[in-house]
């Protein structure tokens, strides 16, 4: 027979399962608030269990009942809680556990705890095991940090994310576009490579231009055609992220096109075009490099500098830069004093590499042609010394100076004579450079009074 005090509590046991089991939501949720006022094992035993019931306001009033409590049975419902399907389940019970002390016993616990708070970059920390959490993330099409889990999945890099990825990448939220592109690179799978070249389509600017640049690093030759097309985008980031996948590439296809791009109006893109041919180093692109080195722009003249050191070491000394003298000429005349001076410094310095050829055959026609145009730029450079804007005749005599060549020291030595103190300074040092002794007692005061520092 039972007790009369066990009798009561068995039957008030029995009813309250009888309650929690009622298919009706709001009896549940009653019953479950006043368990919450109860104390010990009883109440979590009867609670624990209800972490799984089907409705949502159940399961908060569940968590809100646990939160805090150190029983084990309610700690590993807690920590189960962390993968239900509702985030807002998922962050209280995290936050419940956080209120208990409890700490995570596996880098997979550890997953579960930073996606419930929304920590998806420290989930991505844990690597691999991180993968199957946030993936269901991305997937969940209510979930606001969808941007944040595909940047946290291609900071993994684990292939499982592709096909996630590529389905994201034809998202209607173009936020979300631009992430899963961005993800994908440094993936080089050909199903990747087809899905960047799709999205080179997009008509989000943002979302080509990244996918271009992962395009480049991908490195799959397929993709050059694709990127050509798309090398004269509307946008200057897309031409510019377009021109640096190519440099990547080094596909000589993109010469032709990339010349294009040293006349366009974004700096940025002009630094890109040169870069790449510097990349690709093909003879072809000479010319266009040197007159490159009379950009408006000091980062473009750098580079051409350096590109064509990278296809020629010698380009000064070849046909094609010389066929240049003509467009360095009219910089010559232009307004700023930087596309002047390096004008004359590139004349300077074709005329230069070009003076000794004694291997040369004088009879050659081609010989004789050459020979024609290593005149032009000394021929350039002497003419300026005589030129209204005294800005250029400054350039003139410093690049003169620069050409080691005696033959300059008549014209520089009536430059010394120059209304202005400054350009008859530079005379003066171009002189002193080329070994110049003066003729008489004239010549020397000039010399002199030229070599005074301007005021």
């Amino acid at each position: 027979m039972e007790s009369p005090v066990t009798a009561p509590t068995h039957m008030m046991n029995w009813w309250t399962q009888q309650r929690l089991r009622c298919r009706i939501a709001r009896i549940r949720l009653k019953t479950v608030e006043k368990l919450a006022a109860r104390e010990g094992q009883q109440a979590v035993k009867f609670l624990a269990p209800m972490l799984a019931d089907t409705d949502l306001e159940v399961r908060k009033a569940v968590v809100q009942a646990l939160s805090g409590s150190q029983d084990r049975l309610a700690v590993a419902s807690l920590v189960n809680a962390l993968r239900d399907s509702d985030r807002e389940i998922r962050w209280r019970a995290a936050k419940a556990l956080e209120a208990a002390g409890w700490q995570p016993a596996s880098d997979e616990q550890s997953v579960w705890r930073a996606v419930a708070q929304g920590e998806f970059l420290k989930a991505a920390d844990f690597g691999a095991v991180a993968v199957e959490r946030l993936v269901a993330e991305l997937e969940d099409p209510h979930s606001p940090s969808r941007r944040e889990v595909a940047d946290s999945l291609g900071q993994i890099g684990d292939a499982r994310a592709i096909r996630p990825l590529l389905a994201a990448v034809s998202d209607p939220d173009p936020n979300i576009r631009v992430a899963a592109v961005d993800a994908l690179n440094g993936f080089s799978d050909s199903d990747v490579v087809a899905g960047l070249i799709h999205a080179l389509k997009d008509p989000i600017k943002h979302v080509r231009a990244v996918a271009a640049a992962a395009l480049g690093k991908a490195g799959d030759a397929t993709a050059v055609e694709p990127l050509l097309a798309v090398l004269t985008d509307e946008d200057w980031a897309v031409r510019k992220a377009t021109g640096d996948a190519l440099a990547r590439l080094r596909d000589k296809r993109a010469v032709e096109p990339m010349l294009g791009l040293l006349n366009d109006a974004d700096q940025d893109v002009r630094e890109t075009a040169v870069h790449a041919l510097g990349e690709i180093r093909d003879r072809s692109a000479v010319g266009s490099l040197v007159n490159a080195l009379v950009d408006s722009q000091l980062s473009v003249r750098t580079l051409a500098a350096g590109a064509l050191c990278k296809i020629d070491p010698k380009w000064e000394k070849s046909e094609q830069a010389l066929r240049a003298i003509p467009r360095l000429k009219v910089a010559l005349r232009s307004n700023d004093y930087w596309v002047r001076q390096s004008a004359s410094e590139v004349l300077a310095k074709l005329d230069k590499s070009h003076i000794p050829a004694p291997q040369l055959d004088e009879t050659d026609a081609n010989t004789t042609a050459i020979r024609v145009r290593q005149q032009v730029a000394l021929g350039v450079l002497v003419k300026a010394l005589s030129d209204h804007d005294p800005i250029l005749r400054l350039a003139a005599s410093e690049a003169l100076g620069r050409a080691a060549d005696r033959r300059l020291i008549p014209p520089l030595v009536g430059a010394l004579a120059d209304p202005k103190p400054w350009v008859r300074h530079a005379a003066a040092i171009a002189l002193d450079k080329l070994n110049w002794t003066p003729a008489d007692d004239s010549e020397q005061a000039l010399r002199r009074a030229a070599l005074r520092a301007p005021s």
